[in-house]
């Protein structure tokens, strides 16, 4: 009833386990084995020789046989290749136990002894298990989750990787899916040959090689789906399983960690490691070194590759000295400092230095520093975009911003672009790097519409806005002159001509509306021949009158109606020859000279210029 029903209690001890394999190697077929072909026993021999034979008829695997009537869940499961050395799996897995303190009474579920090998009629077929799902069963087994029991136990010989075996990556990926935490073990062997591998590539014989090169050289990295089985039914069962929950990337890079556990405790490989490739402090194991140690790996990874820096212990990772060598090396390492780095002015300066797109990484008052901010996009005009908005607003930021690139001109607030054309165009550098981007002279030629149009726009609305001022001071004119009139219907005549004038004057100084200059000349005629012929004079003042000053246009149409009115009174001027003229005329000559007559005797009238006739002024003599 157990062989068919769970196979997550197809168990033994770790101490039978140990104990079996110690009986195998005790047999004499065992040493005659090691003495021929590979020199050494694997698991298909053990298969072949004992197992096979021990279980023939009885219907059980090993492990059953072994634990009788007691059925105990599995507490630790070994992940492991048949081709590998019965002797390094043994060794690796007491190890293992030795260093976690497994007790050795746990029960282990361990492939080779858990099924029924024989295949005859006394016990269930391979297909017939298999179809059980027994990986997938012991996976699930709460006895084997986290805090419950101790997981997938994957193990690494030197004679066989075991991931070349699709079932093995089966397992780990079942793993993974589960809450099954998984560890792995290596032999002496195994450690032995990654150890000379990766010490050979970091030799200044392999001086080109990368560390992907190194991780490869020492069997670290891996490609799972190149695992394959012996029947392709079961291939294609267990890609698609992998494929549906994740693919095969997540499991190598699960192998990758726990495979880099060989050399990532040796202090002295891995500070050649760092040295020559920084990245490697990924690998690293600073559970037992020293704080000077840790310090000495970090420091030294960091000044080969400033990335690094992301692998680091958290506490170093706030460490000055530590951050300044990473972000020379590479700015961007600013990214995995501690955030009062971040905030560091002198640090962050020294990253946007190196690499100017650092600068999304800056925080707090480093952030708003100007000399950080001119410093990155100086050395990437991109970083421009990055900075805050009342840095993109300086004037000298903007123009180290398009110097280093032109593109930035499309980030460039729009009161500085015309600033930011000029200094692409007046920079060689500049125009060379336009003459050799299509797409950076296509940004400066759309930069140049863009500020074509904002300058019509801002015409426009210049003329808008004049034409709108000067339509207010035309109507406070208007309304100026409407409330004069009431108080010029009062005044004396000569006064009211004066206030006329001004107010038309007024009006005048606020428009250059040609229509009403206009009925402005019009008025003036209007009330020039409305009034009596003594007031006409009072226009021939005002022309002359220096503390009156009038527009041209307004002198004009004065200066027109007393023209016109001299010469209306020339052609009278032969019938009243002999006349007394009236006062107007005689104050200033308006009527015409008889060639015959004698200068008048009269004296000059005080309060007029007799010097001054509007012949003179008409130019008519």
């Amino acid at each position: 009833q157990r062989r068919g029903e769970e196979p997550q209690k197809w168990t033994l001890t770790i101490q039978e386990w140990d104990d079996v394999l110690n009986c195998c190697q005790d047999q004499p077929a065992y040493a005659l084995f090691k003495t021929h072909g590979k020199k050494y026993v694997n698991m298909y021999d053990l298969n072949q020789e004992y197992v096979i034979k021990w279980t023939k008829g009885e219907g059980c695997g090993v492990a059953v046989m072994m634990s009788q009537h007691r059925e105990d869940s599995a507490q630790l499961m070994l992940s492991h290749a048949w081709a590998e050395d019965v002797e390094e799996c043994q060794s690796a897995v007491m190890e293992y136990v030795r260093e976690k303190e497994v007790p050795r009474t746990a029960a282990l579920w361990f492939c080779l002894f858990a099924n029924y090998q024989v295949g005859d009629t006394s016990g269930p077929s391979i297909e017939a298990q298999l179809k059980m799902q027994p990986f997938s069963s012991v996976i699930k087994a709460t006895s084997l989750a986290r805090g419950e029991g101790y997981g997938l136990h994957a193990i690494h010989t030197s004679t066989a990787d075991l991931y070349k075996r699709l079932w093995c990556v089966h397992e780990v990926e079942r793993a993974l899916v589960g809450n099954v935490d998984v560890s792995t073990s290596m032999s002496d062997k195994y450690k032995e040959q990654t150890l000379q591998r990766l010490e050979f590539f970091l030799s200044d014989s392999c001086s080109d090689s990368t560390w992907e090169d190194c991780m490869w050289a020492a069997n670290v990295k891996v490609k799972t789906i190149q695992a394959r089985c012996d029947r392709i039914e079961d291939e294609k069962m267990l890609i698609k399983g992998i494929m549906d929950t994740g693919g095969f990337e997540r499991i190598d890079e699960t192998i990758e960690r726990f495979r880099a556990k060989t050399f990532g405790e040796n202090y002295e490989l891995m500070l050649k490691a760092v040295g020559r490739h920084g990245q490697a402090l990924k690998f690293a194991s600073f559970e037992r070194l020293e704080q000077k140690l840790i310090h000495n790996l970090v420091l030294t990874a960091v000044r080969s590759s400033g990335m690094s820096l992301a692998h680091a212990p958290a506490q170093l990772q706030g460490k000055k000295e530590l951050v300044m060598e990473a972000v020379k090396q590479n700015g961007m390492a600013l990214q995995f400092a501690a955030e009062e780095m971040r905030e560091d002015s002198e640090v962050v300066l020294e990253a946007v230095s190196q690499h100017g797109l650092a600068l999304q990484f800056a925080e707090g008052s480093a952030l708003e520093n100007e000399l950080v901010v001119l410093a990155a996009v100086a050395q990437d005009g991109e970083a421009f975009k990055l900075a805050p908005e009342t840095m993109q607003t300086k004037k000298d930021i903007v123009e180290k911003a398009v110097l280093s690139s032109p593109k930035v001109l499309q980030y460039v607030p729009s009161e500085l672009r015309k600033v930011a054309l000029d200094a692409v165009k007046s920079s060689p550098q500049a125009r060379a790097q336009l003459e050799r981007s299509r797409t950076m002279a296509g940004i400066v030629n759309q930069t140049e519409q863009e500020i074509e149009r904002m300058e019509e726009l801002a015409d426009t609305k210049r003329y808008v806005k004049n034409a709108e001022k000067t339509q207010e001071r035309l109507q406070h004119a208007i309304e100026l002159m409407k409330s004069v009139r009431p108080h010029v219907a009062s005044q004396k005549p000569k006064k009211a001509v004066k206030l006329t004038l001004l107010a038309l004057q007024t009006m005048l100084e606020n428009t250059q509306d040609y229509t009403l200059i206009t009925k402005a000349r019009a008025a003036v005629e209007k009330h020039f021949y409305s009034v009596v012929e003594d007031q006409k004079q009072d226009f021939l003042d005002f022309l002359f009158d220096r503390d009156v000053a009038l527009s041209a246009s307004l002198r004009d149409s004065i200066f027109a109606c007393l023209v016109t009115y001299k010469h209306e009174m020339l052609s009278k001027a032969p019938l009243q020859i002999d006349t007394p003229m009236s006062q107007p005329l005689r104050r200033y000559s308006l009527a015409g000279a008889s060639p015959s007559r004698e200068p008048s005797k009269e004296p000059p009238i005080p309060e007029r210029d007799s010097r001054r006739t509007v012949t003179d002024v008409a130019g008519l003599r």
